[in-house]
């Protein structure tokens, strides 16, 4: 299953020329990660961060940048799970407009404790609802 969600192109995310500027997609990505705990996988991300304070940072990124995206463009966010290791966590991240694609990123995030900055086991529970958003095969 893909988790989805669709976001606006809005005034802040662009530069002079009205396209989004390139750093703008990384939160807009951050902020599919945080919809994808909270509506995804049922936990709110502001409890992941705040009482249980755990974090997910990005260990490793790779981006294509396909097609500028511009002012008042409605685009569908997806994110797939590739794989779930240890702490390790492979996403493959995209947006698109009208099914075109504009952004494909792989990304690798890493599950850790906030307070020691050491990575966390993914426990079975967290790990089946994350496999839910795998492909099939």
């Amino acid at each position: 299953m893909t988790f989805r969600v669709q976001k606006s192109v809005r005034f802040h995310h662009c530069d002079p020329a009205g396209i989004v500027f390139y750093p703008q997609y990384f939160v807009m990505f951050h902020e599919l990660l945080e919809d994808w705990f909270t509506d995804g996988l049922g936990i709110r991300y502001s409890e992941l961060i705040g009482n249980q304070r755990r974090g997910i940072p990005t260990v490793k990124m790779d981006v294509d940048f396909i097609q500028a995206s511009k002012l008042g463009d409605l685009l569908t966010f997806s994110l797939v799970v590739v794989k779930v290791g240890g702490s390790s966590i492979a996403l493959r991240l995209s947006a698109e407009k009208d099914g075109a694609p504009c952004v494909r990123i792989e990304q690798v995030i890493v599950l850790c404790d906030l307070d020691s900055l050491k990575p966390v086991r993914v426990d079975n529970v967290l790990r089946k609802k994350m496999l839910g958003f795998s492909l099939p095969g």
